[in-house]
C-alpha cells in the first residue's frame, strides 16, 4: 500500500470508527485516542508517538497537556495532536495540520475535507461568518455564550458577540460539506493586484451538541517570508463542570506563615493598645495561586482602624502549598476568626541588651511588600528581637513618634514593616539558639530607591 493510501486509509477508519461510537453513545473516538482520556492514557494508546509537553503550570509545575506529531490521519492530512484535561470534567482534544499550499483554494479543500470527516463527532457543523449574519446583515445587538481557554488553561464559558444563524438560504461562501454541515469561507484581506491570491482567507464551522464542542478553521495568509501557509485547526471541546464554592472548616487549613508573635505586634502599630480582646470573624476566599486568603469584614461591622489591623493580618497567612491545587479553578471559602488582645503588644524593652551582628541570622522567610517606596535620603536604624517562634518584634533605635505624617515618619514606618517581614532560622550561623536574641540593621533609601 502506497504512503499516500495509507493516510487516505486511515482517515477513513478514523471517520467510521468515530461516527459508530458517538451514534452508538460510547466514548468519542478519534483515530487512537478516547475523548476523555488522561495523559498517561494518551500516551499509552499510542506509545510509538514522540510526546512533548505542550502546556506546564506555573503555579504547580505539574505538566497540564502533551502533543504529538503525525498522530492522527484526518481529511487524507497528517494531523499533530494536543490532549489537554480540564478539572471538573472538562476536556479539550486539538489537532492541526499545515499543508504547503500555494493556492488558497488548496486550503479551502483542506479544511472542507476536514470538516467533512469531523462531522460524525458532533452531528452538524455551521459555517461561521464572523463579520455578518446569515442573511448579509451586521451582527444584532446581543450576546451568545462561546467555551474558551484563559490564560491560566482554564475552560470557561464567555460571551461573545451575537451572530446568530437564521433559517435562510446560505449566502454565498458557505459551502455544503458532510451530510449536515457548512463551512463558510470568507477573503479577509485581498491580494495587491487583481487575480493575486488574498492576503489572507479563513474558513470556519462549528457545532455543538450535548456539551460538547467542535471547531473547525482554516487559515490561509501570505508569510512575511514569501509564499503562502495554510493552517487547519480542529478542537474537540468539553466545558468544565466547575462546582459551587465550597467552604472548609479554617481549621483544617495549614499555614507556613500564621499569625506569629511579630505580626500581632505589629498589628497595633500606631494604634492604642485594646484594654480588652477585641474579635471578629472574617469571611475569606482561597487565593490558590497566591496562597493566601483574600478576606472582607463582617457586614454589619463598621471598618475602623482595628478591624483594618486584623485584615492585614489575615492577608499576611501563606498557605501550605502541599495542600490546595492550584491549577484547579474551584473557589473555596472560609470563615477566619481573628482577635486583637492586649498581651499582643510586646514590650519593647530590648533596645538596650547587647546585639549580635546581622550577619550571624539565618532566614527562612522574608517579607511580600505591595509595593516598594522611595524616601530619598532618609537613614533608618531599626532594632529587632528575635521571638520564641523566630518572628521579628522591631522598632527604631531612635523611638521616632509615629504619630506625624512627615517624610521621616514614613520612612521609618516603611523601614520597621519590611525588616519585621524576616523569619529567622532556629540557630544562628554560629550554632547558638536565634529566641531571644537583638540585633540592628541600617535601611538606607538613595534617590532611586523603589525604581
Amino acid at each position: 500500500m502506497s504512503r499516500t493510501c495509507a493516510a487516505w486509509a486511515g482517515g477513513l477508519w478514523l471517520t467510521l470508527v468515530a461516527g459508530a461510537a458517538h451514534a452508538a453513545g460510547a466514548p468519542l473516538q478519534v483515530g487512537p485516542f478516547t475523548f476523555g482520556m488522561s495523559l498517561d492514557e494518551a500516551r499509552a494508546a499510542a506509545p510509538q508517538l514522540a510526546w512533548e509537553e505542550a502546556e506546564r503550570s506555573p503555579y504547580s509545575g505539574r505538566v497540564l497537556a502533551l502533543a504529538a506529531d503525525n498522530a492522527v490521519t484526518l481529511g487524507g492530512l497528517p494531523h499533530k495532536v494536543t490532549v489537554h484535561p480540564g478539572y471538573h470534567g472538562g476536556y479539550e482534544l486539538a489537532l492541526e495540520t499545515r499543508p504547503a499550499v500555494k493556492l488558497a483554494a488548496e486550503c479551502d479543500a483542506a479544511v472542507l475535507a476536514v470538516a467533512a470527516e469531523a462531522e460524525p463527532w458532533i452531528g452538524k457543523l455551521n459555517g461561521v461568518d464572523a463579520t455578518t449574519r446569515d442573511d448579509g446583515t451586521p451582527p444584532r445587538s446581543g450576546l451568545r455564550w462561546e467555551s474558551r481557554r484563559g490564560p491560566d488553561g482554564n475552560l470557561s464559558v464567555v460571551p461573545v458577540p451575537d451572530y446568530a444563524f437564521s433559517a435562510r438560504p446560505a449566502p454565498k461562501g458557505r459551502v455544503k460539506v458532510g451530510k449536515r454541515s457548512t463551512v463558510a469561507l470568507v477573503t479577509r484581506i485581498d491580494g495587491v493586484k487583481a487575480g493575486d491570491e488574498p492576503d489572507e482567507r479563513v474558513g470556519e464551522a462549528e457545532g455543538h451538541r450535548s456539551g460538547l464542542s467542535l471547531f473547525v478553521r482554516s487559515r490561509f495568509q501570505r508569510e512575511d517570508a514569501g509564499g503562502y501557509g495554510c493552517r487547519v485547526r480542529t478542537v474537540l471541546r468539553r466545558l468544565s463542570q466547575t462546582p459551587a464554592p465550597r467552604q472548609v472548616d479554617v481549621a483544617t487549613l495549614k499555614f507556613i506563615a500564621g499569625d506569629t508573635i511579630g505580626l500581632r505586634h505589629h498589628s497595633l502599630d500606631g494604634l492604642p493598645v485594646p484594654s480588652q480582646p477585641l474579635g471578629f470573624e472574617l469571611r475569606c476566599s482561597v487565593n490558590r495561586r497566591k496562597l493566601r486568603l483574600l478576606c472582607t469584614p463582617p457586614r454589619d461591622q463598621a471598618q475602623d482602624a482595628y478591624l483594618e489591623s486584623l485584615m492585614r493580618r489575615a492577608g499576611a497567612l501563606r498557605l501550605d502549598p502541599g495542600q490546595i491545587d492550584p491549577d484547579d479553578p474551584a473557589q473555596l471559602t472560609t470563615v477566619l476568626p481573628l482577635a486583637l488582645r492586649p498581651e499582643d503588644r510586646r514590650p519593647l524593652d530590648f533596645l538596650e541588651r547587647p546585639r549580635v551582628p546581622v550577619a550571624l541570622l539565618r532566614w527562612r522567610g522574608q517579607p511580600t511588600l505591595d509595593e516598594p517606596r522611595s524616601f530619598p535620603g532618609e537613614r533608618v536604624e531599626v532594632v529587632c528581637e528575635v521571638q520564641a517562634d523566630q518572628s521579628l518584634v522591631c522598632t527604631d533605635a531612635a523611638r521616632t513618634v509615629l504619630t506625624t505624617e512627615t517624610q521621616q515618619v514614613r520612612a521609618v514606618r516603611f523601614a520597621i514593616r519590611l525588616i519585621s517581614g524576616y523569619v529567622a532560622e532556629p540557630q544562628l550561623a554560629d550554632g547558638r539558639p536565634s529566641s531571644g536574641v537583638v540585633f540592628s540593621t541600617v535601611v538606607e533609601f538613595s534617590s532611586d530607591a523603589g525604581r
